[in-house]
This record gives C-alpha cells, sequence and structure tokens, in this order.
C-alpha cells in the first residue's frame, strides 16, 4: 500500500549536480582552494552546502568559523541561482511522471537542496503545485546523508503512523 512518494530531488528529478560543483568551485576559488570533479563526486555528493563546506574546510584544515560558512553559503546560492536561469535541469520524462503519479499519490521531496533552489527549479516547470511537502537543507537537525531529511518527510505525510500500524 503507498500513502504518499517522496522523492530525492537532485540526481532523481533534476540534474543539477554539475550546476553545484561549478558552483562550489567558484566560491572556493578565491580561497585557493579546489574541488576536483572526481573528488566532489567521490566524496561530498548528496551533502547539503553547509556539509560540503565543512568537510572541505576540515580535509583542508581551512579554519571555517559560523560566519564564514553562512557566507560561503550565500554565495554559493548566489552563484547557483544565476546558473540555474540559464535552463531547465529536469531529467527527461520527470516532469510528465510527477504529474501522472500526484494524481495518485500525495507527494513530497526530501533533499539535501536549498528550498530556494528546489523551489526554483519546481517552479519554472508548474510542478511546485503537485508537490505537497518539501524538506530542504538546513530543515532537520542532521542533513543528507543521514535519514533525518527522510523522516522528517514521513512525519510531515503521517507515513510513520501508517508503517506503525502494518503488520510485520
Amino acid at each position: 500500500m503507498i500513502a504518499a512518494i517522496v522523492f530525492d530531488f537532485d540526481g532523481v528529478l533534476v540534474d543539477s549536480e554539475p550546476l553545484h560543483l561549478r558552483a562550489y568551485q567558484e566560491v572556493l576559488e578565491p580561497f585557493g582552494l579546489s574541488l576536483p570533479r572526481e573528488k566532489y563526486y567521490a566524496s561530498y555528493l548528496g551533502y547539503d552546502d553547509a556539509g560540503v563546506f565543512t568537510a572541505v574546510a576540515s580535509a583542508r584544515d581551512w579554519p571555517l568559523d559560523a560566519d564564514k560558512l553562512d557566507a560561503l553559503i550565500a554565495e554559493k546560492s548566489r552563484v547557483f541561482e544565476a546558473f540555474v536561469a540559464g535552463g531547465d535541469m529536469m531529467y527527461d520524462g520527470a516532469a510528465e511522471c510527477v504529474a501522472r503519479l500526484a494524481a495518485h499519490w500525495p507527494l513530497g521531496i526530501a533533499s539535501g537542496a536549498a528550498r530556494a533552489e528546489i523551489e526554483t527549479m519546481l517552479g519554472g516547470r508548474g510542478l511546485a503545485r503537485h508537490f505537497q511537502f518539501i524538506v530542504a537543507a538546513g530543515e532537520t537537525p542532521a542533513g543528507k546523508p543521514a535519514p533525518d531529511p527522510y523522516r522528517k518527510a514521513a512525519g510531515l505525510h503521517g507515513l510513520w503512523q501508517r508503517a506503525a500500524e502494518l503488520p510485520p
């Protein structure tokens, strides 16, 4: 029995990871820090912005306080938004799939992406109306890869209560 469908966002509905990588690279470059494609995909894929910047700083012994982290995240968001404005990131068939599924089940998103980024990309294709709930970066105590975003999404739709009622 399906009660709702919860999607991840990047890599499932949209192919924005190359743009995230470019944005991280652009933000880190003025500090003399590089983020090679291979390293990003092997070590940081799926992390939210805070997680990426924190992990990069830790790996490079680069001091990073809360104010600097906030500034990096804000700049990365600005750069990423400019990249997104340049085109549609949806995978072929994703919009049609969302519309078909939304006709039968409630849909949600649990993502490590920023809410503004998710809403911008959904809005560009008129898909926001199909999603009843979104859990984005920074909206749970721990971000992806921890399960917290999915747990919160399940809680928003009451899936935990239903799952507890199912026989083993």
